[in-house]
């Protein structure tokens, strides 16, 4: 009934393709690989990339990636480079895109990482001059007219007093307040009265005096209480009798009846 003492069987290591028409359960031609099982990842290799295929199907790519310096876009490999733009930086460079190294993203605003200051911050009463390419930081400062310089501040510069003039009694060498010497006044060379003026209120009435040297002070007269008519206790006719005292400013041991 069928032909298949006559049919060799085909051993096949992808499947059999046709069986002989007189004997089905013999194959005649086999598969010569398995590309019929297998789904390719992408129809053909791009450019500038790898491809792998299957071991079992040669003309099939099962997976591919692409070449160094070479990204992905869709089924094809581009240089990503060409799509990024490349700054141009007046202060360098601060960073580069992250997918094309050789083109500048952002550019450095001031070349202040090349600069440095003379000092933090201005002081006062000084005058500060900055760099060009970097406002923040100062290149050079000085101290304003009446002030030096002491570390870093600026410190008012001593004013020396002036000489003295139209003196009286001469003239004599003395501190100018900054170190050095000017031209005083002599003081009166004549008696000091001081030790006969009195700075607060005479409790008989005060009179002025002047001295040599034309100053003038208050003096007390020298009164004692017996001579504005205070006793004391031991005084012979000291009155027993009296409604109202008055005592001596000078002494409370002094006193005279009013009435």
């Amino acid at each position: 009934t069928d032909n298949c003492r006559n049919r060799t069987n085909q051993s096949c290591s992808y499947g059999c393709q046709t069986y002989w028409s007189d004997c089905s359960s013999k194959c005649q031609t086999c598969y010569s690989d398995n590309c019929r099982n297998r789904s390719a990842v992408i129809s053909s290799c791009p450019a500038n990339a790898t491809c792998s295929y299957f071991s079992d199907c040669s003309s099939k790519i099962s997976s591919w990636s692409c070449n160094s310096g070479y990204v992905k876009s869709g089924n094809s490999c581009i240089n990503p480079c060409d799509n990024r733009t490349n700054q141009s930086c007046q202060y360098g460079c601060q960073t580069y895109w992250s997918d094309c190294s050789s083109k500048c993203q952002t550019c450095y605003s001031d070349n202040c990482r090349n600069r440095t200051a003379v000092i933090a911050s201005c002081p006062a009463n000084a005058t500060c001059q900055y760099f060009s390419d970097c406002p923040s930081k100062i290149s050079s400062w000085s101290c304003n007219s009446g002030y030096n310089q002491s570390g870093n501040s600026c410190i008012q510069a001593c004013r020396p007093y002036a000489d003295q003039v139209n003196c009286k009694f001469g003239t004599q060498s003395c501190s100018n307040g900054c170190g050095g010497t000017r031209t005083c006044c002599k003081p009166c060379p004549y008696q000091d009265l001081s030790s006969y003026c009195y700075s607060g209120t005479c409790p008989f009435g005060g009179y002025t005096i002047t001295d040599q040297c034309g100053t003038n002070c208050t003096a007390c007269p020298a009164v004692t209480c017996p001579d504005r008519g205070y006793m004391d206790s031991s005084y012979p006719y000291f009155p027993t009798n009296c409604s109202k005292w008055e005592y001596c400013p000078l002494s409370s041991s002094y006193k005279k009846c009013l009435y």
